[in-house]
């Protein structure tokens, strides 16, 4: 049963923000900037959770833990870009950003992996 309980837990929290994505979308009358605004609030809570879910049940397996960590990290790198979206900057801009965020995040990882392995 332990299993289970753990992938409830995933499964509810990717349940929320797509029923809260879909809302901010479709239930109300189409406005960017709200839309905007509850994407980078969501996304942010959604890498704040995820980052909670890992520190509680670590997985077993390295690849479990690495997905998991993908995941909090492109969620909150979502938040990055349509906060940034959000702040009136260009699609472009946001992109680019995001992008260099990432790579910076990569690089960190792969140091941080080649220093545990020594």
């Amino acid at each position: 049963m332990p299993e289970r309980r753990g992938w409830i837990r995933w499964v509810a929290l990717l349940a929320v923000v797509a029923a809260v994505e879909l809302v901010a979308r479709f239930a109300f009358p189409f406005d960017l900037e709200r839309v905007l605004v509850v994407e980078t609030v969501l996304f942010l809570g959604a890498a704040f959770a995820i980052t909670r879910l890992v520190a509680r049940a670590p997985p077993k397996k390295r690849w479990q833990r690495v997905l998991q960590w993908v995941l909090a990290w492109s969620f909150a790198l979502a938040a990055v870009r349509t906060g940034i979206w959000a702040a009136g900057q260009p699609v472009s801009r946001a992109n680019g950003a995001v992008l260099v965020l990432g790579v910076v995040v990569l690089v960190a990882a792969w140091v941080r992996h080649r220093r545990r392995r020594a």
